[in-house]
């Protein structure tokens, strides 16, 4: 019985070289698949920040135009630079008097909304089948401003 098993076994040698030759394309397919997840997750991430810091830069400012940023696109885009987002998303900015809106592009004078919308062009590593290679990721941010109390002396 252990002759035969042995005789076996010799008879296979690159029997594991095939079966490698057969599964590393697809996964390595899979290893890609999983790294354009990483990617398409880590920018939303860092858009949903550029889109938060934006709109944080619009309601400090409506009341105090003290600030590290020269403007509201540029304290969106400070994220999407300092974490190599390239091309640079583009950045809308609206202001309202509801959260609901409707948003406009004039100046927060009597505003008590400001809203940030980011867009950014995400591309893929590799075609997926049924997936398209570029994809527009949009996040968008509101927040209240606060009103203006007079100092009392």
């Amino acid at each position: 019985m252990r002759q035969r098993l042995s005789v076996r076994a010799k008879n296979r040698p690159g029997l594991a070289a095939v079966e490698l030759a057969l599964l590393l394309p697809l996964l390595a397919y899979m290893l890609m698949a999983a790294v354009d997840f990483a990617r398409i997750f880590y920018s939303e991430m860092v858009l949903d920040g550029c889109a938060r810091n934006g709109a944080l830069y619009g309601q400090l400012t409506a009341n105090d135009p003290t600030s590290a940023f020269a403007s509201l696109q540029a304290a969106a885009l400070a994220d999407a630079n300092a974490n190599g987002l390239t091309p640079a998303p583009t950045v809308a900015v609206g202001y309202g008097s509801s959260a609901a809106g409707p948003f406009s592009q004039t100046n927060y004078a009597g505003s008590s909304f400001v809203q940030v919308s980011v867009t950014w062009t995400f591309d893929t590593l590799a075609s997926y089948p049924g997936i398209p290679n570029q994809s527009q990721i949009t996040r968008v941010c509101t927040m209240a401003i606060p009103p203006t109390f007079p100092i009392l002396n």
